[in-house]
């Protein structure tokens, strides 16, 4: 990470007390909408910041991360929906396994009190929904039966539950 801390980059990080996480279509998008509602909530703008879970963001630096709590006020719940920072189990496009596997150190580096919602489905029921929204965009051919691509777009791997909150 490129950025020191500053007062103000600790302040907002200290007022972080809660990270949505969660498998892909398992209604975490949903759930961002309700908290953005509540008057004691603040989450920011943008959904899935992907700062711990990609290393393209995490090198941008704690500047980067804190910019995007720059409208917070006085809120009592603060904090981000980004479900990829369940993603431990396999490697994303950026990252080897050895740095997914360091996404919960960083998380606690940097937020160490911070309190995890998690947000998940059947896992059959998740996958068939993903396959189907990857198939929808394009990225998975509709010839291809779901069987033949779990490997991909973590399909298979977000269901794996209990291996990524262990």
């Amino acid at each position: 990470m490129t950025s020191a801390r500053s007062p103000q980059h600790e302040d907002i990080l200290k007022r972080i007390n809660f990270l949505v996480i969660g498998a892909q279509k398992a209604g975490t998008t949903w759930l961002d909408d309700m908290l953005r509602q509540h008057p004691d909530v603040f989450t920011p703008p943008q959904k899935e910041l992907h700062f711990f879970s990609k290393l393209s963001n995490f090198d941008k630096g704690l500047a980067w991360y804190c910019d995007h709590f720059s409208l917070l006020g006085d809120e009592k719940a603060v904090g981000e929906c980004t479900p990829n920072y369940i993603r431990t189990v396999f490697a994303s496009d950026e990252w080897s396994q050895a740095e997914s596997d360091r996404v919960p150190q960083r998380v606690q580096s940097i937020l160490p009190d911070v309190k995890l919602i998690v947000s998940l489905r059947d896992p059959v029921e998740r996958a068939i929904s993903a396959y189907r929204h990857f198939v929808t965009r394009g990225n998975v051919p509709p010839r291809k039966r779901l069987r033949d691509v779990t490997h991909l777009f973590g399909l298979a791997a977000f269901g794996r539950y209990a291996e990524n909150l262990e």
